[in-house]
């Protein structure tokens, strides 16, 4: 009788000892964008076909961000593993309008733009948590469109 009392305590602080040791697998990914140009600036990230020309889909339409002069805007995604920028969904169909009141930049596809995180400065690492930033200058617009 004491021998299964005692492989009963040893077996139950085993399943516990393994239990209490599982790692938290939730990781966290900042993405804050800055802006210091003198114009509100809107991104709207769309998910869906991307078009070959310059013209979004509205039904495409997921979230739209805002960002007034000066101001900034973080997005947090958590997961199993670390998100690309803009990663609300699974999929690598997105694509992005960005606006400044005066100047749109359409952004899409693998280039060094908004969706890579290659394009953000590393403020902050840990092991689950990322911290990343954007800061929008006139510059990022000097080659967009005129809003018409």
């Amino acid at each position: 009788m004491k021998k299964r009392i005692f492989f009963t305590i040893v077996g139950c602080l085993t399943a516990l000892g393994i239990i209490s040791c599982h790692p938290d697998y939730t990781h966290y990914t900042h993405y804050t964008y800055i802006n210091q140009t003198a114009s509100t600036i809107t991104i709207e990230c769309y998910y869906g076909r991307v078009p070959d020309d310059e013209i979004v889909n509205p039904e495409d339409l997921y979230k739209t961000l805002t960002i007034l002069p000066g101001e900034e805007n973080t997005i947090v995604f958590s997961g199993k593993t670390f998100v690309e920028p803009f990663g609300w969904l699974n999929t690598s169909r997105v694509y992005l309008l960005v606006e400044n009141e005066k100047v749109k930049v359409f952004e899409r596809g693998a280039t060094n733009n908004l969706l890579r995180e290659k394009t953000y400065t590393l403020t902050s690492a840990s092991d689950t948590v990322l911290h990343y930033e954007y800061v929008f200058t006139d510059d990022y617009f000097k080659d967009g469109e005129p809003i018409e």
